[in-house]
């Protein structure tokens, strides 16, 4: 696992936004912001989207590198 997480790429790391009703919005792009080194056993990415108050959002990273589902420690 841990040759997996030293070539995770921020361009392979993408999150799909549904509605709370489960239609697909939009797949967005992730920016690296943390790398893992000696310090840490972890990496961090950001990402960002618009919308307006009230709306409810279903996000769902994912390593588009894979099909199958790699599990993430998410924090919105």
């Amino acid at each position: 696992m841990s040759s997996l997480q030293e070539n995770i790429d921020s361009k392979d790391i993408v999150v799909d936004v549904l509605k709370s009703d489960g239609s697909f919005v939009e797949k967005i792009s992730t920016s690296l912001v943390l790398g893992k080194d000696n310090q840490n056993d972890f990496t961090a990415f950001e990402y960002s989207i618009w919308a307006d108050l009230g709306e409810d959002f279903i996000f769902v990273p994912h390593d588009s590198r894979y099909c199958s589902i790699i599990l993430f420690d998410y924090c919105p």
